[in-house]
């Protein structure tokens, strides 16, 4: 039986993937309503629950606020996933927007597993989803500096007003706002919950690129080449078809498997299923770039344990 073209081959896997992991993300919306008993979402309600009375609206909205952020980023992971695969399965491959695009779905896959890391304690990610309060409140208003004052007086009133009442909000709930060496009318660099962990407001994606996705932060690094156009990129890209449709597709199902594992686990369901699908497409990948019997590894299990030895 003749094997699909590269280009079929990661329509296919892609396809495929982003079905996976869109079921699985509808679930995890779902559990919202009805967490299971056990699982660290239901732990972080019962924590929230246990806090003072003063408290505990204010934390359920910083908590919600995390959540949100997280479906809209998944939804723009989606769009972005299907990019990738417009650009390596048309008739003419386009493989540096391809890299440069896998390199942001790389950033939001990141930013979803941080905000639902299962292992972090609830004042962690009470942390975290304040840190990402602040900067979606906060983001907007350089942007909108660049514009003649004339044009976006109205708009800058209202991220201003947004900005003062984030801050409030978190105050209130009983986050602790560092503004470094800044003015407390700026913007804070990092945000805890009383004296917890600290998270900062600005993510470092390389240091979460080793945690979450152990190995690719290479290929993040990699594909920075082609978001910034970096010459030693651009005059070093080659490889038939098969081969740049793997160095594209890779990074994205470690990324895919990352979200699985975070996400699933956070509301109390087992990933392996999603893990094992995924890790038959990785092979389906290997075995049309580098033909049968090349020494990748088939089982699962052995694949994840030689990730985190690589990303040590």
């Amino acid at each position: 039986m003749k094997s699909p073209s590269a280009s079929i081959l990661a329509a296919r896997c892609l396809e495929q993937e982003s079905a996976q992991l869109g079921t699985a993300l509808r679930r995890a919306h779902d559990a919202l309503d009805a967490p299971r008993p056990g699982s660290p979402l239901a732990a972080d309600i019962l924590t929230i629950e246990s806090r003072p009375r003063r408290q505990r609206g204010h934390l359920h909205s910083v908590l919600a606020w995390g959540r949100y952020s997280a479906a809209v980023i998944a939804v723009s992971t989606a769009q972005m996933l299907a990019g990738v695969g417009r650009m390596l399965t048309e008739q003419a491959m386009l493989p540096l927007p391809a890299f440069a695009l896998g390199r942001s779905v790389h950033e939001a896959a990141l930013q979803l597993c941080s905000l639902t890391d299962p292992k972090i304690s609830t004042h962690e990610r009470l942390a975290r989803c304040a840190a990402q309060l602040i900067r979606d409140t906060h983001s907007a208003r350089s942007v909108l500096q660049l514009f003649p004052s004339s044009t976006v007086n109205g708009d800058l009133s209202r991220v201003d007003a947004a900005r003062r009442e984030a801050q409030r909000l978190l105050r209130d709930g009983g986050f602790v706002l560092n503004f470094g060496k800044a003015s407390p009318s700026g913007d804070p660099k990092s945000v805890s919950l009383e004296d917890g962990p600290i998270a900062n407001v600005s993510l470092k994606m390389t240091e979460l690129a080793q945690r979450y996705t152990p190995g690719e932060e290479r290929m993040y690094a990699v594909n920075s080449g082609a978001s910034h156009l970096h010459p030693w990129f651009l005059q070093g890209v080659e490889g038939d078809p098969a081969t740049l449709v793997t160095s594209a597709l890779f990074p994205l199902l470690d990324c895919a498997d990352a979200v699985a594992a975070n996400v699933m686990t956070y509301i109390g369901e087992d990933p392996s299923a999603m893990h094992n699908k995924t890790h038959l497409r990785r092979m389906a990948l290997l075995r049309q770039s580098r033909g049968e019997g090349s020494g990748h590894v088939a089982d699962w299990a052995e694949y994840a344990a030689k990730r985190m030895r690589e990303g040590r």
